[in-house]
């Protein structure tokens, strides 16, 4: 997917391509455990799953969320996405763009 395209993804299909392009699994509880754009809880899961993957997280909060994804054996590669009112969305976007190699 292009960086336009995982921006544009409105959050149950985020939910849907983070379920399975992050975790490996696909989404059976769009509104429990596996809502990783709306609860902070499941988000967490997926700062967790990409940490195992060899990714560190920065998150930020002033007026609004941002979040930076870069892999641990080249910090130079960081993958931002910023400007969400949610912490659990952009924590899915950044995750996804961060998979996807999108600056």
């Amino acid at each position: 997917m292009t960086k336009a395209e995982i921006l544009a993804l409105p959050l149950d299909k985020l939910n849907e391509l983070v379920a399975e392009k992050v975790m490996g699994e696909c989404l059976d509880f769009p509104d429990g455990e596996q809502n990783y754009s709306g609860r902070i809880v499941a988000a967490w899961r997926v700062v967790e799953k990409m940490d195992k993957l060899g990714f560190a997280i920065q998150l930020n909060h002033w007026h609004y969320w941002s979040s930076i994804f870069w892999k641990r054996d080249d910090p130079r590669l960081g993958i931002r996405f910023d400007e969400c009112v949610a912490a659990p969305e952009v924590i899915c976007r950044a995750a996804l763009l961060a998979l996807e190699g999108k600056e």
